[in-house]
């Protein structure tokens, strides 16, 4: 799909998902440490788990949009899948190489990062190229079908599962075999059953054609904000892990929904800027993860509410910004360089005959 014929009110969906990505990767204890430098009895606190139940939809509303605008393709292009290879590649390599040649390091790690190791680049193309069979087999099955089909899913991929999740949070035991997801679990919904189901429902809300209010949505989505500031607090404060943020999670899944409904039912005109800008997020996704490794969360967790949050705007901003100009720069040497071999030899088409 061009960019001129993208819906900006998606394209600006697509920008606030990546900046909360950005904030679900300012709180997490492994990359800039919110949670982990948070003192858990503290509004810092409370902020940080409403900010994290807020944004925690912002992978499954991607693959909610995939569904929802590609359910109608009987094929896909092989550049793009290649393409976003080439790009995670592209940016390993530089990183690796960067870090070696100004802190020194090892050949491997190098040589390594000429592996596209990226989880959801990874399922994406995966859900991608087997994109238009799936919508072949929805193209012949009725309405009611489907939807009774997606409850299915729901039930045993997203209900079942995070009751598992709940049962081994709760005793402590590792309980493998109990996830309808895989011997040892679901993965925190990082799977590619959890990205078709969510394909899924998008191609469902575009098939049916119905929608609920913004009143629905707006209350949906504060009681799921909610519900998972509250389950998600209650697990931090008492130590125990929690299966709130899972992708997988129905509640998540329902947040999602109802954010994407909500800003599917806002009439944008068209907005070059707003356009412009979504073209990065993907290469935004790919490099924030560099840069917030080197903000250290715990310089304004201890600060007033105030300052938290306004540091958290400035970070969110900034971050953005400078991964959407290198990757702006990135974009302007692939036209001309490897972009053109793609143009010519590999944009070929993967599907079926209609």
């Amino acid at each position: 799909m061009s960019t001129a014929k993208r819906e900006s009110n998606i394209e600006l969906l697509r920008i606030l998902c990546i900046m909360g990505i950005i904030v679900l990767h300012f709180n997490s204890p492994s990359i800039s440490g919110g949670f982990s430098s948070v003192e858990a009895y503290s509004a810092n606190s409370v902020i940080l788990h409403f900010l994290e139940s807020l944004f925690v939809g912002g992978v499954d509303i991607f693959i909610i949009i995939s569904g929802y605008f590609m359910c109608h393709k009987n094929k896909v292009l092989l550049d793009k899948p290649i393409m976003l290879l080439v790009q995670v590649i592209a940016y390993r390599v530089g990183i690796s190489l960067a870090s070696f040649v100004i802190l020194g390091g090892s050949i491997k790690s190098v040589l390594i990062s000429f592996l596209p190791v990226n989880y959801f680049v990874i399922l994406y193309i995966a859900l991608y190229l087997v994109a238009p069979f799936v919508n072949k087999v929805l193209a012949e099955m009725p309405e009611l079908t489907m939807k009774r089909f997606i409850i299915l899913l729901v039930v045993l991929f997203s209900v079942w599962t995070t009751f598992s999740a709940i049962m081994v949070n709760v005793t402590g035991e590792s309980l493998d075999g109990l996830s309808t997801i895989g011997v040892s679990g679901n993965q925190d919904g990082y799977t590619i059953v959890t990205f078709v189901m969510l394909y899924l429902i998008g191609a469902y809300l575009r098939r049916s054609d119905k929608s609920l209010s913004r009143m629905t949505c707006v209350v949906i989505v504060i009681a799921c904000v909610c519900a998972l500031t509250v389950w998600s607090y209650i697990g931090f404060v008492k130590g125990v892990k929690v299966s709130a943020f899972n992708y997988d999670n129905p509640v998540v899944i329902a947040l999602s929904i109802c954010i994407f409904l909500l800003f599917k039912s806002i009439n944008i005109p068209y907005s070059k800027v707003i356009n412009g800008l979504a073209k990065g997020v993907f290469g935004v996704f790919l490099l924030h993860i560099l840069f917030m490794s080197y903000i250290d969360a715990s310089r304004f967790t201890s600060k007033n509410p105030f300052i938290l949050l306004g540091a958290i705007v400035i970070i969110v901003i900034a971050v953005f910004v400078v991964c959407w100009v290198v990757d702006w720069l990135y974009r302007l040497v692939y036209k001309y360089t490897i972009g053109r071999l793609v143009e010519n030899y590999i944009k070929k088409e993967i599907g079926y005959e209609p």
